[in-house]
């Protein structure tokens, strides 16, 4: 099961960040998923600067669909730029077990 955060950026796209996943061998940066572009990375400052906003359920739950389809187990949490930073420990940490 992935945790997932969804938000809103202020033209309206909806991003799934998954604050759980480190990529980029960096963990500072989290995966993220959205319908144009799909897999992707972000990182807080970037979020922050770009002012994204929690969406709501009306508004992520098409992106939601998609992550199922594909083969996501999503596991819906609160986003927050707190609780995004929160995972920054579980990141590193991922990162240090694919490195062996």
């Amino acid at each position: 099961m992935v945790d997932v955060a969804f938000a809103i950026d202020p033209a309206g796209e909806v991003l799934a960040i998954m604050p759980g996943v480190a990529v980029a061998g960096d963990a500072d940066s989290m995966a993220c998923y959205a319908h144009v572009g799909q897999h992707g990375s972000c990182n807080l400052a970037g979020i922050m600067a770009c002012l994204y906003r929690g969406a709501v359920y009306l508004e992520f739950k098409d992106l939601l669909g998609e992550l199922i389809r594909i083969g996501y187990d999503v596991n819906v949490v609160p986003f927050g730029y707190i609780e995004l930073q929160d995972y920054r420990a579980v990141r590193r940490e991922g990162l240090n077990y694919a490195k062996g």
